[in-house]
């Protein structure tokens, strides 16, 4: 088996990363992938994002939001969880059981008692500490799950709380559980770091004394695996995937499945105003206003100038550039209207 771990904690780069092992040296060679994402919500291939996460919140928090290829719910991942990966044939057990089994047996091995239960979760007493998915194409398969190790769970919560929205979504929604974290039920406290080897020796160190190999410099011999070694044109088609499709807004949000969304707010001095919308690839394509607000010219003409606009702060405050929106809504300023809108 083949073995790397990510040296970045951008989820731009890691997810790329990972299409790319699994899209060229996942074609010939079973692979085992750790990687850690700061900060972040990623979502499932079929997930509509407004749906899964407290936008607010995010932008707050400087929390990124991405898209991964595979189905499954959101999750938060943040320096005290742990991300794993297999790359193998789609031909072998395709199980959640068979991936699953090696996390678990390493948790026997730490004293913690761990269950595949659910969907798609490992458990301890009840409560998650693991979510999963599946990629397949192409006769290979990739296998991802978290671990919540340490992590920060009342901002996992939040982050993943939709708040002050109705959204009818055509998308797949995350199946929200309790969580725990693996620090919390361990007789020997370790740092993260020390799990993350414990954890990669207990799935690569049985992996037999003649694993495969690769051409030049891809990788080196350790004790009973091979490290996958990157050269400059491996990181260089890695940064060109992560820039080309996860750091993309129209991946992120705009691959959201078509959806409406209605929004009610009072502000002060100003009225109550609700908001009704359907949003298609991440973009309004119908607006309408209503409320006790006070005006001097109807909405009808802001409607065509928010129409096809992405649903994102940026967007809407350029198609605003020559537009009072005090005609429209009296006192209400401009940034208070966009944060109604997107937030």
């Amino acid at each position: 088996m083949l073995y790397i771990e990510s040296k970045s904690t951008s989820p731009y780069y890691n997810l790329a990363l990972e299409q790319y092992l699994f899209e060229t040296v996942g074609l010939e060679h079973d692979v085992f992938f750790l990687w850690q994402n700061d900060n972040t919500v990623v979502v499932g291939k079929n997930q509509n994002t407004a749906s899964q996460v407290n936008q607010k919140y995010i932008d707050e928090n400087g929390i990124k939001v991405v898209r991964r290829l595979s189905g499954g719910g959101a999750v938060f991942h943040d320096m005290g969880n742990i991300n794993f990966t297999f790359i193998t044939s789609a031909g072998n057990d395709t199980t959640l059981q068979h991936f699953c089994k090696p996390v678990v047996e390493c948790l026997e091995w730490l004293g913690v008692t761990a269950v595949v239960g659910g969907r798609n979760d490992i458990l301890i007493d009840g409560k998650k500490i693991s979510g999963n998915a599946q990629y397949i194409k192409n006769g290979r398969i990739l296998h991802h799950g978290t671990i919540l190790f340490d992590s920060d769970l009342d901002k996992a919560q939040k982050a993943l709380n939709v708040s002050g929205m109705k959204i009818k979504s055509k998308g797949v929604d995350s199946v929200k559980s309790r969580i725990t974290n693996v620090s919390e039920h361990l007789k020997t406290q370790m740092l993260v770091s020390e799990f993350m080897e414990k954890l990669k020796h207990s799935i690569l160190g049985d992996c037999g004394s003649n694993p495969s190999t690769m051409d030049g410099e891809k990788a080196a011999m350790t004790d009973r695996f091979l490290e996958i070694i990157l050269n400059q044109t491996d990181e260089a088609t890695i940064k060109e995937i992560s820039k080309n499709r996860y750091e993309q807004w129209d991946w992120n949000y705009g691959m959201s499945p078509r959806y409406s969304l209605f929004k009610e707010q009072y502000i002060e001095n100003c009225g109550n105003i609700e908001i009704y919308m359907d949003i298609k690839n991440g973009k309004i394509e119908d607006i309408q206003f209503f409320g006790d607000y006070f005006f001097e010219s109807e909405t009808k003409q802001l409607v065509e100038i928010l129409k096809n606009c992405k649903l994102e702060a940026e967007s809407i405050k350029n198609a605003l550039q020559n537009v009072n929106i005090d005609d429209y809504f009296k006192n209400l300023s401009e940034d208070d209207f966009v944060k109604i809108l997107c937030f």
